[in-house]
């Protein structure tokens, strides 16, 4: 099937023998060049916004959108989802959306910045398919952490991970093709890390009844753990201990009973944190406890110098 694309080179086609169920994949019908646009991407000016608990509860309530809403939602920004507004019907706006994932892409976001635009990174052969790396898209926190790659190139990792933006040589390569969100985190890195186990989630507002109610950029957003966290492990640096500051990681003060604790500019947990909990810090506490075991560091990256 020949869809109406910016350049008319590319078409949809089956590609459930491939990927199973109804997937479907984009392919060059012509020898489009590296740089070329290939694509205006109209989702994320019609799709509607979701943060994760309420697509899970979306999920929860009709389980069989699962497969619609694992396969067609997408992180705009922290905890916040694009998916069409069509999504009750299973209906997509915008056939960007069939773009699968390569470890070995052949595309990415583009120009100038823009993440509406889809372009060639490099020369794509007629008959080679779409692809981009959905690590220019997605971080640890979205719904299709673990998916089992299928893309069977040399480059392939099997299992992805979608931590990539904290990835040095990833980032060199793919930096200039991720979306504006994924350009967002990667350079945040550079002053503020938190861990792997970790992420900033959006909390309805005390004032809220309902979280259909008030408009998701004001939500309040709040460090929270993805995966269990032991005692005493790094979970957060701020750039220096001038800039040990409760905005800096959306940390909330907590002088009751926070379950973590500051030394120097790392923030460690207090005891073992469950998945789904929120970070809590006494910024008032000047005091410097001594861990109680030796500090075990999350990720394979180092936290900020």
């Amino acid at each position: 099937m020949k869809i109406n694309s910016n350049m008319g080179k590319v078409e949809i086609r089956d590609q459930k023998q491939r990927y199973g169920d109804s997937h479907r994949g984009i392919f060059a019908l012509e020898r489009i060049e590296k740089g070329e646009k290939i694509w205006y991407c109209e989702c994320g000016k019609k799709d509607a916004c979701f943060t994760k608990d309420q697509l899970l509860n979306i999920i929860k309530k009709n389980p069989k959108l699962y497969n619609f809403i694992w396969s067609f939602s997408y992180m705009i920004d922290d905890d916040l989802f694009g998916l069409s507004y069509n999504y009750k019907d299973e209906n997509t706006i915008d056939e960007c959306v069939l773009f699968n994932h390569s470890c070995d892409p052949t595309c990415g976001f583009g120009e100038n910045g823009c993440g509406d635009n889809v372009i060639a990174i490099r020369t794509i052969e007629p008959g080679e398919e779409l692809t981009y790396h959905y690590g220019i898209l997605e971080t640890e926190s979205c719904l299709i952490q673990g998916l089992i790659c299928k893309c069977n190139s040399q480059n392939c990792v099997g299992k992805l991970t979608f931590d990539y933006y904290r990835d040095p040589v990833f980032v060199n390569k793919y930096f200039e093709y991720m979306s504006p969100y994924l350009k967002k985190k990667t350079l945040e890195m550079n002053h503020k890390w938190y861990s792997i186990k970790c992420y900033v989630k959006r909390y309805i507002p005390n004032d809220s009844s309902d979280d259909s109610s008030c408009d998701l950029e004001d939500w309040r957003k709040g460090l929270c753990s993805l995966k269990s966290i032991s005692q005493d492990e790094l979970v957060a640096s701020f750039a220096s201990e001038e800039h040990v500051q409760e905005h800096m990681h959306y940390l909330r003060h907590n002088s009751f009973d926070p379950n973590c604790y500051i030394i120097g500019k790392n923030v460690y947990a207090c005891f073992d944190i469950l998945p789904e909990v929120e970070l809590t810090v006494d910024f008032g506490n000047d005091s410097n406890p001594q861990p109680s075991a030796p500090i075990r560091n999350s990720s394979s990256n180092d936290a900020t110098n």
